[in-house]
């Protein structure tokens, strides 16, 4: 049963939400306790807003036509932290990875003939 595409299917949202989760988290503690590093050293507090990761990267800010997206999109890049904005990805990540390990339990429940709600 191992090879079922329900359970491919699972397997992968698994592995893919730990691909996100870990990486994603790891930056946000980093991100997080640098700046900690840098406030206890200079006693000045250094923010680093979601866009730097764009500028660090090397990747165009996003844009669009739509003024009133852009400008919520401008306003999320200068506004939101960047150790906040990976911490809600790396838990968007957690989510996927358990949505696959339910729908794998699910799938295991229902070829051994338990009933689930």
């Amino acid at each position: 049963m191992a090879n079922h595409p329900a359970d491919v299917q699972a397997r992968s949202l698994e592995v893919f939400g730990a691909a996100v989760f870990w990486p994603l988290f790891a930056g946000a503690l980093i991100t997080f306790f640098w700046q900690i590093f840098h406030w206890v050293k200079a006693a000045a507090w250094q923010p680093l807003p979601a866009f730097v990761a764009f500028d660090w990267l090397e990747v165009p800010r996003p844009r669009t036509d739509l003024p009133g997206v852009q400008l919520a999109l401008d306003w999320a890049l200068v506004n939101v932290p960047l150790a906040g904005l990976l911490l809600l990805l790396s838990i968007l990540g957690l989510w996927i990875k358990d949505s696959g390990a339910q729908q794998r339990r699910r799938s295991w429940e229902r070829h051994r003939g338990f009933q689930t709600p």
